[in-house]
């Protein structure tokens, strides 16, 4: 049945995996974003903790996790209520005690160590929305019988959620990349290798990549973005929550890009770079639409990306806390070193978009097994787009009397 410790490790892998794809039904907001959405939900997660939960390192307590579902899919009460379910369920998991000792993996029989992080004893998080007496300690009587059912799930769970991208990235279906959700799967060059399993490069990786990427456009609580018709008809076209159309290019566009290893084995991420694949003459018809109060806090960025030098420069930024002002975290440039329960989630920030209209990729090298190999973020093969209309009409979007309207100047 596995160890305790195993247990404890599957159980916060499947909780993080629940709450990606509760990211995921909400249209994937970037974790910006989602910072202060859960602040104007009553609980402020910040950006860092909900790194940390989503891969899985951080079990949260119960007000982290409503908030994020709230946040996240705009308080679909369907989806918090699962939440809160799943949270109770995966605390009854987690308050059995762990072994001091991490249980050591077969190699020969390919199966995954896995170091109990969870100390004896540990309690379940408070849940200060329930009812009284939810704070105390589980009874151990109760603890003990849900591992009867629980156990043998656990090893399940497992499988399903080691790779949190199902299989190869590039795959629409298993990626979750539906065009509702927002996300796009990277396409990875090293998945297309020979059949044969040959290469003639011996230092070249073939077959599946040992890493799955998947890429998504950030959203911004201060958007801007270029839209091919009149004010009326983008007011017509508006999305859910005062959203762009969907035909709406973003200026200064932000990429998430979450690359995680498929095993234990770590991975050594090199280097990123982005690729003009086009470029066209600026648009000549359509509208520039801003929305948001922009400008007043600061932004928290990870890597500066200027699509108008040549070639095009990414540059590593420290993280900064939006709210405050001070650095988090210093700039980190790379190599990154990842592996399943080890990701890492880029945060791409276009901070200068390219002369005219062009689209680019985004490419990403990594070193595994002594091989190298690159992973390249297409968009589904149309490329990520960067537009840069200075001669067109400007408005801000804002609320009005009757709704939402346009006010040109803006």
């Amino acid at each position: 049945m596995g160890s305790v410790g195993d247990r404890h490790e599957t159980a916060r892998q499947e909780f993080a995996a629940w709450l990606r794809e509760v990211r995921i039904r909400g249209g994937q907001p970037s974790l910006r974003q989602l910072e202060g959405e859960t602040e104007a939900w009553g609980h402020r997660v910040s950006k860092s903790t909900m790194q940390e939960m989503l891969s899985g390192k951080r079990f949260p307590n119960i007000n982290q996790a409503v908030a994020f579902a709230k946040a996240a899919t705009r308080n679909d009460k369907e989806v918090v209520d699962d939440t809160r379910k799943k949270w109770h369920s995966t605390a009854l998991v987690l308050n059995s005690p762990a072994p001091a000792v991490p249980i050591a993996s077969d190699p020969a029989q390919g199966t995954i160590a896995s170091a109990a992080r969870t100390p004896p004893s540990e309690p379940a998080p408070s849940d200060a929305d329930g009812p009284q007496g939810r704070n105390r300690l589980l009874p151990r009587t109760v603890v003990l019988a849900s591992l009867a059912t629980a156990g043998a799930a656990a090893l399940v769970a497992w499988l399903v959620t080691a790779d949190p991208f199902g299989g190869d990235a590039a795959s629409p279906a298993r990626a979750g990349s539906s065009s509702s959700a927002g996300a796009v799967p990277a396409q990875t060059a090293a998945a297309a290798g020979s059949s044969s399993g040959t290469s003639a490069d011996p230092g070249t990786w073939t077959g599946q990549a040992p890493i799955a990427v998947q890429a998504s456009s950030a959203s911004s609580m201060c958007a801007s973005a270029w839209f091919d018709g009149s004010a009326k008809q983008y007011l017509a076209q508006l999305q859910p929550g005062g959203a762009p159309p969907r035909t709406a290019v973003r200026l200064k566009p932000s990429i998430q890009v979450t690359v995680q290893g498929r095993t234990q084995q770590s991975v050594l991420l090199t280097g990123m770079h982005i690729n003009i694949t086009a470029r066209h003459p600026g648009p000549a018809t359509g509208i520039v639409v801003s929305s948001g109060q922009c400008g007043g806090g600061v932004t928290e960025r990870h890597f500066d990306v200027d699509l108008s030098a040549t070639p095009p420069t990414l540059t590593a930024e420290p993280a900064v806390d939006a709210y405050t002002g001070q650095t988090t975290s210093p700039a980190v440039d790379f190599p990154y070193k990842i592996s399943l329960t080890d990701p890492e989630v880029f945060e791409l920030d276009v901070t200068r978009d390219c002369a005219g209209d062009c689209t680019f990729t985004v490419t990403l090298d990594w070193v595994a097994d002594g091989k190298k190999g690159t992973s390249v973020l297409d968009n589904q093969g149309r490329g990520f787009r960067s537009v840069d209309p200075v001669s067109r009409p400007h408005y801000r979007l804002q609320p009005g009397v009757n709704g939402m309207e346009l006010r040109q100047g803006g």
